[in-house]
């Protein structure tokens, strides 16, 4: 098979169990219903067994490329075992490695372990700064406490981190005042809600309606102008269901399926998405390069979005949405999300013609799910960001990464970067001159 036509899937979400603590109302692991069938799952498999399919699927990622894995669940940390030997095996690998965790299973000394580990990022559950509330969603009483302690814990230690806060009919009226508490108190940095995404029939009750979901983006953005932190969302929602879609251009996404990242199962069962339960191949009995050529066929543009969206200029970059959802309301996969409002007229992003000095005091805005992906050559990549994608070299993806790393993360001003790292300041600013023509970074100006 040639290389080219290898799909560019430039990261991988690994399993590592279907066992949890909470039975959250809003979980894609649907198995949990009647009795927690899930903490059952791969018990066939010995713990010797489970840490040789980890390192073989990791490998696999690498002989393809995939440099990017986030470790999720069920919740990871029922494992611990297994989930400190997949972080030994990425940091020997040299993969950048996230963790999905509700946090309430660690210990303090656990997460100073994850520290140590060489875990970049973890992305924390956490439905409601009220107890009672927290334990309606989670199905759990004793969890709230720890989680609230170790959120101290993480902050200590320094691990980047975002915290997730999937919002349901049971919360919805609580995303400020949640998105404050964390601010107020732990001083969190990164803040997103997530409108459910119902996977089964008894969670379609809790969807939120359109001026819900609005009404959440609104919170969003009051604690973004109050508290000075990052917002954003983790589902895809269709564009349209703004009248102002620039004004919510933190949240504009279009549905991965098929496009970047594939979902690995410890079973070696590979899917599109943790929401979607079709099973498209197992990479212990083919390669997994061809079950990513099957999965990027099966969600082709061409197969998910409706006629309805077509006229829309911003069609394949929305995608009309979750398709997840779109399947289980309509049955069908290519098929009108059940946000749909109507195509909109114009693009939401046009490219920018003027010149930017990313050398003032203003900063560089990436997309959170952002991908360095392999190019045509060893010597080239593919830079994915914001639903475009560009060429870059091995040089310019180093400054990339120190770039996200320094100045988005911490934000370490661009002219102390170039002063670190002796970069030549003029080629720096043509470079991501360059990068936000094509709308593949942005640029916020200083207050």
């Amino acid at each position: 098979m040639e290389k080219a036509e290898m799909p560019l899937f430039g990261s991988a979400k690994l399993e590592l169990t279907r066992a949890c603590n909470h039975r959250c109302c809003y979980c894609y692991n649907d198995v949990r219903d009647g009795g927690n069938k899930c903490a059952e799952e791969n018990c066939f498999l010995s713990p010797e067994e489970k840490r040789r399919n980890i390192s073989t699927i990791l490998e696999k990622l690498i002989e393809l490329h995939i440099q990017k894995v986030n470790i999720t669940g069920g919740e990871p940390a029922m494992d611990k075992s297994l989930l400190f030997h997949t972080l030994e095996d990425t940091k020997r690998l040299k993969i950048q490695c996230s963790l999905n965790t509700n946090l309430s299973l660690f210990t303090a000394d656990e997460i100073s372990r994850l520290c140590d580990s060489g875990l970049d990022s973890i992305l924390i559950s956490f439905p409601s700064h009220d107890p009672k509330t927290y334990d309606a969603m989670t199905r759990n009483k004793t969890s709230f406490k720890k989680v609230i302690e170790n959120l101290n814990s993480v902050q200590t230690a320094m691990i980047p981190n975002i915290i997730n806060m999937v919002v349901s009919n049971l919360n919805k009226n609580q995303v400020y005042e949640t998105g404050g508490y964390l601010a107020t108190n732990f001083g969190i940095k990164r803040f997103a809600a997530t409108p459910i995404v119902p996977v089964i029939e008894n969670q379609l009750s809790e969807s939120l309606t359109r001026e819900e979901i609005i009404k959440v983006f609104d919170n969003l953005l009051r604690l973004k102008d109050k508290h000075g932190i990052k917002v954003s969302t983790l589902r895809p929602i269709p564009w349209c269901i703004f009248e102002e879609p620039k004004r919510y251009s933190d949240f504009l996404k279009g549905c991965a399926a098929g496009r970047s990242e594939a979902y690995i199962g410890i079973d070696g069962n590979v899917s599109t998405c943790s929401s979607i339960p079709h099973v498209s191949g197992n990479l212990f009995k083919e390669d997994l390069s061809q079950i990513l050529i099957r999965i990027a066929g099966e969600y082709d543009d061409k197969r998910i979005i409706p006629d309805e969206c077509l006229p829309c200029p911003e069609a394949s970059r929305c995608r009309a949405g979750c398709n997840a959802e779109s399947q289980l309301v309509n049955k069908e996969k290519r098929s009108k999300q059940p946000y749909f409002f109507a195509p909109l007229k114009d693009k939401v992003f046009s490219p920018k013609k003027i010149k930017i000095n990313f050398l003032g005091s203003g900063r560089i805005i990436f997309d959170g799910d952002s991908e360095i992906l392999e190019g045509s050559s060893s010597q080239e990549y593919l830079f994915s960001a914001f639903g475009n994608r560009t060429p870059i070299n091995e040089t310019e993806r180093a400054i990339l990464g120190t770039l996200y790393q320094r100045h988005f993360l911490t934000g370490i001003p661009l002219t102390q970067i170039v002063k670190d790292y002796s970069l030549d300041a003029h080629r720096l600013d043509r470079f991501l001159n360059r990068l936000a023509s094509k709308e593949i970074i942005r640029y916020q100006e200083s207050k």
